[in-house]
């Protein structure tokens, strides 16, 4: 196929039964103590030659943004897991799992949540969960990665009093560290910022739609008061800066004192001084970075002014860029949207996980573009008994397995 089995191999046909590869043909190399698998729907590698449980850093914990956490069944009922519906965290996950971080050894951790409660308390129980991994593991810190609002979290734990000294690492994913423009139009209205896209319309849409369900079976008549009361993660989320033309901050705007409280000049030393932080996001994109308003009317909607123009600058299609700046590093920079850019981060997030030495890990066993081409336009026979020839290393033992966990029917030893 142009990339060549290794210099001393075995052959084996492996089973593909209990696989969900999508379409065919398949291709599997082994090689170097690797298993290359390239489907119709994407190249991936076996765990055969990742990190051991004691070479990784430390456990991580995964902390989704602003409603990042829905019920496990279509959204409605069930446990909390992360974002079920748009699948935000799949492709990062998967990543720190094939790294070898899992939930098994005690090194993966996921931290879904109820989103639209004070981030204060999430912010505590983000520090039960961290002294339960603590305890699970053995092991006296762990490296949190969080997404959008999941950065304003983690630092309310590590910049609080009750900080444990128990985080080695924060990575912030898009995370409006001085706020979004957008929450404006939640907080002061009660309705979704939109960006003028079909996706955007019916994300909010359907988001709305099960808030307002919310707010009934709550005896809420007024949306508005629903979220004032009920979640005030939004209110949090409003800029702690001038962002409202022709009005200083605070004057004239909906106050955000709970961000005014982090970024305080003691707040933001206290975060560089009790842990190492990496910031990754985007400022390719337009992005909400003001609004004109009328005059500040006193109603119960819109109390400070209906939106009359909006000003875009650059960001990430919500989080503008002096926001996620606001902490004086940026260290990864990519052109995707605010949620896309989550798993778009995964190879800078485990190469600060990892030291920037992920030897023989992800960044080191992924093939090049060339040899990806190569595996990808080489042909391959249809296999309606969905098998696949592997050439493998002597005395090599593969486990073969889809990029959502399934494991195929029977293993292979050469």
């Amino acid at each position: 196929d142009g990339v060549g089995p290794p210099d001393v191999v075995t052959t084996a046909t492996v089973p593909m039964a209990g696989l969900g590869l999508g379409r065919m043909p398949t291709k599997i190399i082994a090689a170097d103590n690797r298993l290359i698998v390239a489907t119709g729907d994407g190249i991936w590698v076996d765990n055969a030659a990742l990190p051991s449980p004691a070479r990784l850093k430390r456990p991580v914990i995964v902390i989704p943004g602003i409603m990042g956490s829905w019920p496990k069944q279509f959204g409605l009922v069930g446990e909390l897991v992360l974002d079920p519906l748009a699948h935000t965290y799949d492709r990062l996950v998967d990543r720190l799992r094939a790294v070898g971080f899992s939930e098994d050894n005690h090194t993966l951790r996921l931290f879904p949540y109820q989103w639209r409660q004070d981030n204060q308390l999430t912010a505590q129980q983000l520090a039960d969960t961290i002294t339960r991994t603590k305890l699970d593991c053995g092991c006296p810190r762990v490296d949190l990665v969080a997404h959008s609002m999941g950065g304003l979290v983690a630092r309310s734990y590590i910049e609080g009093d009750g900080y444990r000294g128990d985080v080695g690492k924060l990575i912030e994913i898009a995370t409006p560290n001085r706020g979004s423009p957008e929450a404006y139009y939640m907080w002061e209205g009660g309705v979704f910022y939109n960006d003028n896209t079909v996706a955007s319309y019916l994300q909010n849409a359907v988001i709305q739609a099960v808030m307002r369900i919310e707010a009934a079976l709550k005896h809420y008549l007024s949306f508005i008061d629903y979220l004032r009361v009920k979640v005030p993660s939004v209110g949090q989320l409003l800029p702690d800066y001038s962002y409202l033309t022709e009005r200083i901050y605070p004057i004239g705007h909906p106050r955000n004192t709970y961000l005014e409280n982090l970024n305080t000049t003691e707040g933001v030393a206290r975060l560089k001084q009790r842990v190492q932080l990496y910031v990754t996001g985007s400022k390719a994109l337009p992005t909400l970075t003001g609004l004109r308003v009328g005059p500040a009317s006193g109603d119960h909607a819109w109390p400070d002014g209906r939106i009359t123009e909006r000003m875009l600058g650059l960001g990430d299609g919500t989080v503008p860029y002096p926001s996620l700046s606001a902490l004086e590093r940026v260290n990864w920079l990519t052109v995707a949207d605010h949620g896309t850019l989550v798993g778009d981060s995964a190879r800078a997030v485990i190469k600060y996980l990892l030291d920037g030495d992920p030897d023989g890990a992800y960044l080191a066993s992924i093939p090049n573009q060339a040899e990806l081409q190569r595996i990808a336009d080489a042909p391959t026979p249809n296999s309606p008994q969905r098998e696949a020839v592997v050439y493998a290393p002597e005395s090599s033992d593969l486990t073969v397995r889809d990029t959502a966990g399934h494991v195929a029917d029977g293993s292979v030893q050469t």
